[in-house]
């Protein structure tokens, strides 16, 4: 049986139910999965778990980085003794320790690496991020992307040879939550915000400059017809960065809550919310896009990465092209002039199958292990 050590610094969250709903089909290879101490999800079925990454039991920076050195020091004894046929990581956490370990394994031994660029460059980053990425885009074997925007990006501003790179979509996201904590959150946020019979609109997750949250409050306070309390709601829920809101302060259908939203709360939002807005500047795939996707919310979207794919397979919300205040406002304006628009996109129980048995984990597992097999072969 053909070994893969599967290595993922960052698997707790969102990441972590994305890790497990991967390797929970696996039946064929001998995995040892490599994840973070904060790793939560349920127990496997044939995957053995080691949890080798504690930078995140740190506050402190150094702390963090001397920790990681640890851990990537044993990971590359453990491939050295063991001899996986494949590696396959999933993020990259400190740049130079992670490309430089790849490096060194390379020289000692002769090994495939598969690797995910999940976000071909990180959030917001800086303009000295790009060489770095494209050093360890060119040291990896294989590279997986989630959507054909991603691959093109590689391939154009990367300079990857397309031969390289393989589209396998991200799975839709479901937490692993308590339905009795889930209810109790909707009830209570249904009396906190009163949003029975009204159009809730929501961005849920890290507020920041790259999710265009910027623009959903420019628009929110500089259009009148999005003021009627007696109809409309936005909540804004997750913490900020370093977005201003301030314009927002005296509008009266606007509810924020600037903190870290655990996931039974997000569950809640996403059942309360109407219409999910996602006017990202830049991404490559959005797991709150994703967790939209399972709850059947209805989505507006803007024409960067995968965000637009769903929308390609059925019709489940609205592509606004570029990130920009008019593109976003003009939708707005259609959702509350026709808000029968949104009832017919959320009831379409045809187009919401269509889109979930697209982003199936088993067929997800299965394109990615007939890779690991490609490969090894």
């Amino acid at each position: 049986m053909n070994r893969i050590f599967f290595i993922d610094p960052q698997s707790y969250s969102n990441l972590g139910v994305y890790d497990y709903s991967l390797l929970n089909n696996n039946i064929e290879f001998d995995i040892l999965f490599f994840g973070n101490t904060l790793f939560t999800s349920p127990e496997f079925k044939n995957i053995k778990f080691i949890p080798l990454f504690r930078y995140s039991n740190h506050s402190n920076k150094f702390l963090k980085i001397l920790s990681y050195f640890v851990s990537i020091v044993r990971l590359f004894l453990f491939i050295i003794i063991k001899r996986p046929n494949l590696i396959h990581i999933q993020w990259i956490k400190f740049w130079w320790l992670d490309y430089y370990f790849l490096k060194l394994l390379k020289k000692c031994i002769p090994i495939k690496i598969v690797y995910t660029a999940h976000n071909i460059l990180p959030h917001e980053s800086k303009i000295n991020e790009f060489s770095k990425y494209q050093k360890y885009y060119h040291i990896v074997d294989v590279i997986i992307t989630h959507a054909i925007n991603s691959k093109k990006d590689l391939i154009d501003k990367f300079s990857v040879p397309e031969s390289k790179i393989e589209i396998i979509p991200h799975g839709i996201l479901s937490f692993n939550t308590n339905s009795l904590l889930v209810e109790n959150y909707i009830k209570q946020f249904k009396l906190k915000y009163s949003t029975e019979n009204k159009i809730v609109f929501a961005t849920l997750g890290n507020q920041s400059f790259y999710k265009g949250s910027d623009i959903i409050a420019r628009i929110w306070s500089e259009t009148p017809q999005l003021h009627d309390e007696s109809k409309y709601i936005l909540l804004i829920f997750g913490k900020n960065n370093n977005i201003d809101f301030s314009n927002l302060d005296k509008i009266t259908n606007v509810f924020i809550e600037n903190r870290f939203v655990n996931e039974e709360e997000f569950t809640a939002l996403l059942r309360l919310t109407n219409v999910l807005l996602l006017p990202y500047r830049t991404i490559s795939q959005s797991g709150v896009l994703l967790s939209a996707i399972n709850e059947s919310i209805p989505v507006l979207v803007s024409n960067v990465g995968g965000l637009p794919e769903p929308l390609e397979i059925a019709d489940i919300g609205w592509n606004i092209g570029e990130a920009s205040f008019e593109n976003l406002q003009k939708y707005l304006l259609l959702l509350i002039n026709s808000p029968q628009i949104i009832d017919e996109k959320k009831i379409n129980k045809e187009n919401w199958d269509n889109v979930k048995s697209y982003y199936s984990w088993v067929d997800i597992s299965k394109k990615t292990f007939k890779l690991y097999n490609n490969i090894i072969d």
